[in-house]
């Protein structure tokens, strides 16, 4: 979409975006500068998942029949909520440890 900006990982590499602006992670060893400037602006996001995943040991279970994916997409959205509340608990007590808040 026009006006639009998406950043994304070495994985999407040779994929064209549908954005008007690429900041896709090169995989040539020549484009550290810009891959570093791309992952200042992920990391933000990316630790969030990561706390949730190492922290909060919130992980992907696997369904093998229809009525279990119906039941486990209740169970995961409720585990979200609790896992969005929980990262923001741990994100308050890394505040007040620094200092910041």
């Amino acid at each position: 979409m026009p006006g639009e900006t998406v950043y994304r990982d070495k994985g999407y590499f040779g994929v064209k975006p549908r954005a008007s602006i690429n900041k896709t992670m090169n995989r040539a060893v020549r484009e550290n500068r810009r891959n570093r400037a791309i992952s200042r602006v992920r990391r933000v996001i990316e630790r969030t998942f990561a706390v949730i995943k190492r922290t909060l040991h919130c992980d992907h279970l696997l369904v093998t029949t229809v009525d279990r994916v119906h039941i486990k997409n209740v169970r995961v959205h409720i585990k979200n909520v609790f896992s969005s509340f929980s990262f923001n608990l741990v994100q308050l007590g890394t505040l007040k440890r620094k200092g910041t808040w």
